[in-house]
């Protein structure tokens, strides 16, 4: 009684562990789709979560309503890889070479679907997941063909953990197949950690697409990117700027006196401060001038200033902004922390 009181336990976590797959995936596919400029990429993607949500869906639904036997299962099984390929394809190659990929792709899938349905196998249940590797495996040798050329290191990085993870998830699956025929105490004790990696799957995805969310849109290499030592000449430019001649002190600098006093254009200054510095314009700079206010007030000749005063004299002219800024970064007010001096 213990057993199957344990047993009705597990399933229901497993069950609410394939709900939360399924709620996640949905999620994501229609945050992708719903991105103003869609790419093959974005829409393969966003097409494979989708997927992937109303797979498990029904999973669950077959669960708990002891659904109809007809093998559902293979239809999304046999889908994952090819898309899998397509969506690496499209990011590698380009988006102009999909229509080529499609059509051996459909092929090779079709191929298969015929095959599986006719096999007279015990164990073929594993094949789908065999298939899916394959497929993850050719998307790996795309890496080595094709180069990533002028792909950005984000959407790279995105690409090998999504490609990664998911042949891990397969492989691992080929092992709770084999389970599920010995017993159900096994089976269980293998399906949940499964579903848990498939669960750390798909919110690491979700990690990527938060940081930085139209990656998937745009995944070109910027002009940085393609020549580093431009950016890091660029940004040793930048920091000696504002070092030495002291610009952020002027109440009314702004980004185009920064691009103008290093002969640059704007949108090439601003990229480097962001890739370089990791924070934009408005940030750099109060971090200068913050740096510039406390110095102001740990000088003893200094100590008499008002607060207001030191704000001025370091590039500030918002009171609000000014003790805004200073908070975020020490956690104290500029009061505060010129009392904390005293003590």
């Amino acid at each position: 009684m213990d057993n199957i009181k344990l047993l009705e336990q597990l399933f229901s976590f497993k069950n609410g562990l394939e709900l939360s797959i399924s709620i996640i995936s949905i999620v994501l596919g229609a945050y992708l789709h719903s991105l103003p400029k869609r790419t093959n990429a974005s829409i393969l993607t966003a097409g494979f979560f989708y997927l992937l949500g109303v797979h498990f869906l029904i999973l669950i639904l077959h669960n708990i309503f002891q659904l109809a036997t007809f093998n559902y299962s293979i239809f999304f099984l046999g889908s994952y890889g090819p898309i899998v390929y397509l969506i690496t394809s499209s990011i590698l190659e380009g988006e102009k070479t999909i229509k080529k990929r499609l059509i051996t792709t459909l092929a090779i899938t079709f191929a298969f679907l015929i095959f599986y349905t006719l096999l007279q196998w015990r164990y073929r249940g594993m094949l789908p997941h065999i298939f899916i590797l394959g497929f993850v495996a050719f998307s790996f040798f795309l890496f080595r063909k094709k180069g990533v050329g002028s792909i950005n290191s984000y959407t790279l990085n995105w690409l090998k953990q999504f490609l990664l993870i998911f042949g891990l998830i397969n492989a691992t699956y080929i092992g709770v197949y084999f389970a599920a025929y010995s017993n159900i105490e096994l089976y269980l004790s293998t399906k949940i950690p499964f579903t848990v990696l498939f669960l750390i799957f798909l919110i690491n995805n979700a990690w990527f697409f938060a940081r930085k969310p139209q990656f998937l849109v745009s995944n070109k290499q910027s002009k940085l990117q393609k020549y580093p030592v431009l950016a890091q000449t660029l940004a040793s430019k930048i920091s000696e700027l504002m070092q030495e001649k002291h610009l952020f002190l002027e109440p009314d600098f702004n980004l185009k006196k920064l691009a103008d006093s290093l002969g640059q254009n704007e949108r090439l200054v601003s990229e480097v401060i962001n890739e370089k510095f990791q924070m934009n314009f408005y940030q750099f700079v109060n971090d200068f001038r913050l740096k510039h206010a406390i110095e102001m007030m740990e000088k003893d000749e200094q100590r008499n200033l008002l607060i207001k005063e030191i704000m001025y004299a370091s590039g500030f002219n918002n009171k609000v902004s000014f003790i805004n800024a200073f908070k975020h970064k020490y956690n104290m007010t500029p009061t505060a922390y010129r009392k904390s001096l005293e003590i």
